[in-house]
């Protein structure tokens, strides 16, 4: 009877030594879920804020003309009207202007002629 006591008493122990432990585990499993949701929301917000702050590639007239502002010294209005204008496209949505096409635009407009 001694052993079969002793069984009990160990197999006992054991189910609850288990039954905390899968307590703990759960705990824990908790804590890193959030903490992983915690920094995606966190990385979230440092995209949009990174988003926000890089110059978009492609800029309408308005925004083309505030990017030229600081580049030149005609205004985008002189520069609409002649015939060497930065390259465009023409969407469903207005003019499009490609940055990197309007910098060698200026590029172009604001070197000496080659000799």
């Amino acid at each position: 009877m001694g052993n079969s006591n002793l069984l009990s008493e160990t197999a006992w122990e054991l189910k609850e030594a288990t039954r905390i432990l899968e307590g703990v585990e759960t705990q824990v499993l908790l804590g890193v879920a959030q903490m992983l949701a915690e920094t995606a929301e966190s990385l979230a917000r440092t995209a949009e804020r990174l988003e926000a702050t890089r110059p978009t590639e492609w800029m309408d007239t308005k925004q083309t003309a505030a990017y030229l502002a600081g580049k030149t010294k005609d205004s985008f209005d002189k520069i609409m009207v002649t015939t060497d204008i930065p390259r465009h496209y023409i969407t469903e949505r207005g003019i499009l202007f490609n940055r990197a096409e309007v910098d060698a635009w200026i590029m172009k407009r604001t070197s000496p002629p080659s000799s």
